[in-house]
């Protein structure tokens, strides 16, 4: 698998962003300088799987989404549940367009 450097920048910024975290904060809790996470953010540099996880774990997503290997940082949540239950791919799929649509009714409400 080729990792899309520019990809993985652009979805650590956002995840970044959604969850109202400086950069500065972030590279502080990562142990890089704020410099890296901006080379990073910009796919202007990769980055090793410890930073990577690190980063991952700092902003609560999953390092296959920003890998790219996932569409949404839900979808392993779904997964992991439909795996439980012994979903099909097709129900799988089902499950997650449902969780998909009843986020802005959920964020609408709180």
């Amino acid at each position: 698998m080729e990792i899309n450097i520019v990809l993985m920048g652009q979805r650590i910024r956002a995840a970044r962003k959604e969850k109202k975290v400086s950069s500065e904060v972030l590279a502080e809790k990562v142990g890089i300088a704020v410099e890296s996470l901006w080379h990073i953010e910009n796919g202007a540099r990769n980055t090793s799987l410890q930073t990577l996880c690190n980063i991952a774990e700092a902003l609560d997503v999953p390092v296959d989404y920003l890998l790219g290997r996932m569409d949404s940082p839900a979808e392993s949540v779904v997964r992991m549940c439909a795996s439980a239950h012994a979903l099909s791919e097709d129900q799988t799929r089902t499950l997650m367009e449902m969780c998909e649509s009843l986020i802005p009714i959920i964020k609408k409400k709180m």
